[in-house]
């Protein structure tokens, strides 16, 4: 019985330790290639750099959760008019991006800073 409940225990960590290891917070740097605006899809508001992201995020695009999902009310409009200003400057940013959270598969941005 022991012995049973020990090997139990030992498959259901091998199976869910691998799918906790992929979730991460990582940084891309980068330009804003693009910016998207549209209700009901993809937190409301992305940005595009101009790279693929990786880290299990689907393509070049990432959500600033301007719906509020993950994120305080209002927390995403603020790093999307970051995101404007950026682009406008033509300068790059760095994005803080988790892997956990997604809208329609695309990663949320948790931080974005404009750099000099």
């Amino acid at each position: 019985m022991k012995k049973n409940v020990i090997k139990g225990l030992t498959l259901a960590a091998l199976v869910v330790m691998p799918t906790m290891s992929m979730a991460e917070v990582f940084w891309k740097t980068g330009t804003v290639n693009r910016i998207l605006i549209e209700t009901g899809k993809y937190g409301g508001c992305m940005m595009q750099l101009p790279f693929n992201i990786g880290h299990d995020c689907a393509s070049s695009w990432a959500s600033f959760d301007c719906d509020g999902t993950y994120s305080d009310a209002g927390q995403g409009d603020r790093m999307l008019n970051v995101a404007l200003i950026a682009q406008t400057m033509e300068k790059s940013v760095s994005i803080k991006i988790d892997n956990a959270k997604k809208h329609n598969g695309y990663c949320v941005i948790k931080r974005i800073d404009i750099l000099k």
